[in-house]
């Protein structure tokens, strides 16, 4: 059961910094040459920050999907899946394809299916909301330094 269980584990773990890990290869393609000369906000974090910051949020939500599995939550699987591709969509649009207007909708919809997830989670067990409230913090946070740049570019 252990050998299951750990499987389980690090195929969450897999596939949630997978997806980290595609995000910062796009985001590499425009950091220096392009989002260097974009107007920010002043209270824009440095960029060492975003790095530390995403590795603890990954493994907030690969756990989340672990416990997910342990729990038999399987209603929520949708919606964890939809931030999932929201997450990685926001990072293509962004930084990849350089679009800030298309990477500031994506956003409100990732905050959405976070959220979503969030309150269709404490019906499940209250650790999924807890364990997400981060990243929900994040995305909030994130959201709005992508309208500022929006708004000053």
């Amino acid at each position: 059961m252990f050998i299951k269980k750990l499987t389980v584990f690090l195929f969450f773990v897999g596939v949630v910094y997978g997806i980290g890990a595609l995000g910062a290869y796009m985001t590499d393609l425009s950091l220096m040459n392009w989002y260097q000369g974009l107007a920010k906000p002043d209270w824009t974090p440095p960029d060492w920050l975003f790095g530390p910051v995403w590795m603890l949020l990954y493994f907030l939500i690969a756990l989340t999907g672990f416990l997910m599995w342990k729990s038999h939550a399987t209603g929520l699987y949708g919606f964890y899946a939809a931030q999932l591709i929201f997450n990685c969509l926001w990072t293509f649009l962004f930084f990849a394809l350089r679009q800030p207007l298309a990477a500031g909708i994506d956003i409100l919809l990732l905050w959405f299916f976070v959220l979503l997830f969030m309150y269709k989670a404490w019906r499940y067990k209250k650790i999924f909301t807890w364990l997400f409230v981060p990243y929900f913090l994040w995305i909030t946070y994130a959201a709005a330094i992508n309208w500022a740049i929006i708004l000053k570019n």
